[in-house]
């Protein structure tokens, strides 16, 4: 009687092995770049929100009957929306994975990722105070020469991309 040898073969091994190893690998960019879109809505839906705080916030100031231009420059204390770990500075840290930046001299709110995707922070999120600027548009704007944070913006729904430094793409607000 012959026993037959039971298992695989080094070669039967090696080919799962490299069939595992390639699909690891297309995974883990696609997984990266879905936690890196899922950040991006995070930040465009929490400089929304400040925004539109903003906007209150001027609303309330011109019912006091103060003009636009006679309108304090508000920090985060002032809005009625509000952060764990804002500091006096008009910053907020956001689980030490983006950063809100409130500018009350320009009434705008800007996003920008502190790691991710793309080298030197990537894009950052703009979104202005529609008595300022017009209501239905955001900006997502990066360093000149980066063409990956480009191609990323324009993935989400930017475009009107126009040149400078840094280039500005525009969104309307739905």
């Amino acid at each position: 009687m012959i026993k037959e040898k039971v298992g695989f073969t080094l070669t039967e091994l090696m080919a799962v092995v490299i069939i595992v190893s390639i699909l690891a690998v297309l995974g883990a960019g696609y997984y990266r770049k879905s936690v890196e879109q899922s950040r991006f809505t995070e930040i465009l839906a929490n400089t929304n929100a400040v925004a539109e705080s903003l906007n209150r916030y001027i609303m309330e100031k011109q019912a006091e009957g103060l003009a636009l231009e006679n309108i304090p420059a508000p920090t985060f204390k002032d809005l009625d929306i509000s952060f764990a770990s804002c500091g006096k500075n008009n910053v907020c840290n956001i689980k030490d994975r983006y950063r809100i930046t409130l500018n009350p001299f320009q009434f705008m709110v800007s996003g920008r990722p502190t790691q991710g995707l793309f080298s030197g922070g990537g894009y950052t999120i703009s979104v202005n105070s529609h008595f300022v600027a017009p209501k239905d548009r955001v900006a997502c704007s990066f360093g000149s020469g980066n063409q990956e944070a480009r191609n990323f913006c324009e993935s989400m729904g930017f475009t009107q991309c126009e040149e400078g430094n840094p280039v500005m793409c525009t969104q309307p607000i739905r």
